[in-house]
């Protein structure tokens, strides 16, 4: 079974993407973790395999560790590294 998830990216990220939403298809029947979809991304779409070091995933707004489950639906965003001033 495969559980497909849409995955919101931004800036730097979505310019090297060439979109700004993913589609990540993870397989498997047991539970899916945050991580699984960060496994995923960074084989899916390579370009992005450099920046997930400084990345994090949110899950409906808030930020999740990689252990926590995601479920189809959940709202998800690739959040990279940000700066301001």
């Amino acid at each position: 079974m495969t559980r497909t998830f849409e995955v919101a990216v931004f800036g730097p990220q979505a310019e090297a993407a060439g979109v700004d939403r993913l589609t990540v298809a993870v397989p498997g029947d047991g539970p899916v973790t945050a991580g699984d979809v960060f496994d995923v991304i960074g084989r899916s779409y390579p370009a992005l395999a450099g920046s997930l070091k400084v990345s994090r995933l949110a899950r409906d707004h808030r930020f999740v560790e990689p252990g926590a489950s995601v479920s189809e639906g959940d709202e998800l965003a690739l959040i990279g590294l940000v700066g301001g001033g």
